[in-house]
């Protein structure tokens, strides 16, 4: 990823958390891609790797997630860890994030790293 895409990228992790829709539409316009990986500093020094999908989902923000599907992110794309935003919607038990995801296509039947597509 290019220093630019690097920075949309942070740019679009900070869009999630603000909720702010008119960035997020604003950095897809730019070309950065809906799938792209978002890396999460926290602060003891780790880091989590984000699907753009994962997360809204982990958040039950199914407006977010209407966004982002309809802006061309993939329902089943993995992080790096191998957890996709229907499982990760499930493990934080938000429910409407886990309809609106198998109602959009995510594969209900799958069931986390083991099965990394």
């Amino acid at each position: 990823m290019s220093e630019g895409q690097e920075k949309m990228a942070a740019d679009m992790l900070k869009a999630l958390s603000d909720k702010d829709v008119k960035k997020i539409r604003e950095l897809v316009s730019y070309g950065l891609d809906a799938n792209c990986e978002l890396v999460e500093q926290l602060n003891d020094g780790k880091e989590i790797v984000w699907t753009p999908l994962g997360k809204p989902a982990s958040h039950g923000n199914v407006e977010l997630l209407e966004l982002l599907v309809s802006l061309g992110a993939k329902v089943d794309k993995t992080d790096k860890s191998g957890f996709s935003p229907l499982i990760t919607a499930a493990y934080n038990g938000k429910a409407d994030a886990v309809k609106f995801l198998v109602l959009h296509g995510a594969d209900p039947g799958w069931s986390g790293p083991q099965n990394k597509k």
